[in-house]
């Protein structure tokens, strides 16, 4: 399904991007280029999410993790290549989209090792799948959409009024705070199947255990920036 809709982002940015580019403080040249990766990168992720999500209800955290870790320092040190051989943003840009490509990668190839059974088909593919999802998306695109103009509203508003530079000076602190939340979101992503365990087996005094450790590492991590940032 997301195949089939993955074009119609790519296509319609394609075309629509130039329009965008009439904007005030966006007439910039790279600026089409460099939402087409951006625009690609979530093509790619809406195809290939499905597989690290498929980690993580096989409880294979280990994987997610080394996944994640290499996927972090192809971009790191790919962008501090970059940066060093006098590249710009539009070759960093490539290397994030190279870098999430390598993730995803990654993540199909350890899932079809987890469950070597993984079939795709035609057969497979259902219009009643599709209205169930459809159904379910019709609430959840809402509130992710929601919570994209919560994040990007203000950088946004920013870049059309203002000078782009103003926008980098507004977004490094949220930056910072967004790298340290994804840690603790991981955090959550282990703890919540073994609490749910834990529910299931009505342990009750092991889950408040769990829950006081889940608050000390999430608060050892997210302390210390909010901290420096203050």
């Amino acid at each position: 399904y997301s195949a089939c809709i993955g074009p119609l982002l790519i296509l319609g940015t394609y075309f629509g991007a130039p329009h965008l580019s009439s904007i005030k403080n966006l007439r910039n040249p790279l600026f089409p280029e460099l939402l087409m990766i951006v625009v690609g990168a979530w093509v790619l992720g809406s195809l290939f999410n499905v597989f690290s999500s498929c980690l993580e209800g096989f409880q294979r955290f280990d994987l997610t993790n080394k996944i994640y870790l290499v996927g972090a320092a192809a971009r790191a040190f790919g962008t501090a290549a970059l940066l060093l051989a006098g590249f710009g943003v539009l070759q960093m840009a490539m290397m994030v989209l190279v870098a999430q490509t390598l993730v995803h990668l990654l993540s199909f190839l350890a899932v079809r090792k987890v469950f070597p059974p993984l079939r795709f088909s035609r057969r497979f593919v259902k219009m009643s799948a599709l209205r169930t999802m459809l159904s379910y998306g019709a609430h959840s695109v809402v509130a992710s959409a929601a919570q994209r103009v919560l994040n990007q509203g203000g950088p946004v508003m920013i870049g059309i009024f203002l000078p782009t530079r103003f926008v980098g000076y507004y977004s490094q602190a949220s930056r910072l705070l967004d790298y340290v939340v994804d840690g603790i979101g991981r955090i959550g992503t282990v703890s919540n199947p073994n609490a749910a365990e834990m529910m299931a087996q009505k342990a009750s005094h092991r889950l408040a255990e769990l829950g006081v450790i889940t608050n000390r590492y999430s608060l050892a991590l997210f302390l210390p920036v909010t901290i420096l940032l203050g």
